[in-house]
Parts: C-alpha cells; structure tokens; sequence
C-alpha cells in the first residue's frame, strides 16, 4: 500500500512538472509573439533598447538569448525525466533479480524436499523387500525384533510414512523387550546389526543433517511423521543389539 502511494505521488510530480514546462512554454512563446509584434509596430527601442540590423548578428543573438531560457527549461526537464527513468529501470532490474532469487531459492527448496523424500522411499523400499528379521535368544523365547512390514508401498508420502511408523513402533517394541533381559545372539546377528546401523545412519542424515533442518518443507515432514523419536528409537536399538554383540564375543 506504502509502494503505491509512494508510486502514484511520483507519477503526479511528474505531470506536474510537465504541465508546469508546458504552461511556461505556451506562455513565453506568447510573449514572444507579441514582442515580435511590438518590435515590428515600431516599439522595438522601448521593448529591446536598440534596432537590429537584418545584415547583422543581432537577429541571431536577440534568437539565441529569447530561446535560451526555453532550452535550458527544457533541458532540465528532460534531465530530470531521463534520470527518473533510469531510477524506476534501476528499481525494475532489482526487483526483477530479486524475484530470480526468491524462485530459484523456492526450485532449490522443493529440489531438496525431492531428495529426501526419493532416499524416505528408498528406506521403506528396504524395509519391505528384506526387512529386518533379527532374532535374539532369550532364556524362555525367541524376540523377533523387525519384522518386514505388511504395507503396500507406493510412492505416495502416505504409504511411505506409514512403512517409517511402522518402523518406529516396530523398533520401539523390540527395544522394551530387550531391557532388562539376558539375550543371548542368534547366528545371523552380525549381519543384522550392521543392517540396524544402516538404518540409523540414514534416519539421523535425514532427519538431524542441517542441510534437511533448514528446509521448510522436509522439517514439517520430520515434525509430521514424528521421525525425530523414531530415529532416536533407531539409534538407541542398534547400540543395544552392539552391547550383545559385544557381550557374546
């Protein structure tokens, strides 16, 4: 609103000072004329001070120094327009790079939230083709710790949000199983708990990497699905199944 005020007080200064150069134009070709006219009427002594001699410079001069304050009007105006719309070309170019940047910051933060939802994908994509079926050995049962989830996966964020909070209840059940217990290892449990450590490194890229935190749209994702307490819950599962390990060696 400020803008347009501000924009619609120059546009009437301008017409103003145009009309104003006008006006005075119209006027003292006016008087002009009716100089003219007096000097030919026989009052050129009292109206110039002198009679020009048609063979010499005076005509010349007497031009020269009548239209002199017209050009030098004239002048300035032109000036003066010239500079303001230098001013508003000025004004257009910032706001034109200005607008260049706000879209390639807008192409550079959905390029960033594409990214991180195509590796959310290829996470949950994991998790249903192999799962991550780890066994551990307590004194009375036998814990499957994740399961491969029973979820259709598509490429829609419904779907793989859905796979990650399965993920999350699935590692947070395993977790409480866990506490507390003598466990004892099965045989395939190296492998799985370099599996487990995959995972966990790539829920804490995409969710705590600041890259990802400064995007809008990915930390709205994060908030949305909770994938913050999940990948703590993921972090926290690969470092339990690791003391085992460590125990069992």
């Amino acid at each position: 609103m400020m803008q347009n005020d501000q924009e619609d007080t120059s546009v009437r200064r301008e017409d103003l000072l145009f009309t104003a150069a006008s006006r005075f134009t119209g006027a003292y070709l006016v008087l002009v004329v009716l100089a003219t006219a007096l000097n030919f009427a026989g009052y050129d002594r009292w109206l110039f001070g002198f009679n020009p001699d048609i063979e010499s410079n005076a005509v010349g001069d007497t031009l020269a120094g009548t239209f002199a304050p017209l050009a030098f009007l004239w002048f300035f105006v032109s000036t003066w327009l010239q500079r303001k719309e230098l001013k508003e070309s000025r004004e257009e170019l910032a706001k034109q790079a200005q607008e260049s940047a706000n879209q390639t910051k807008i192409m550079q933060v959905r390029a960033e939230y594409d990214e991180h939802r195509q590796r959310l994908y290829y996470l949950a994509a994991y998790l249903v083709r192999d799962g991550i079926n780890i066994s551990l050995l307590t004194d009375t049962e036998t814990i499957s710790l994740i399961d491969p989830p029973s979820i259709r996966l598509s490429e829609e964020n419904g779907s793989v949000d859905a796979i990650i909070e399965v993920l999350g209840r699935s590692q947070a059940w395993a977790l409480s199983q866990l506490s507390g217990r003598n466990v004892t290892p099965v045989a395939r449990i190296p492998l799985m708990s370099a599996a487990l450590d995959q995972i966990a490194d790539e829920l804490e890229t995409l969710v705590r990497s600041e890259r990802y935190r400064a995007n809008p749209l990915v930390l709205a994702r994060i908030r949305g699905t909770g994938l913050d307490q999940i990948t703590n819950t993921a972090v926290a599962l690969a470092d339990k199944v690791r003391e085992y390990l460590v125990q069992d060696a």
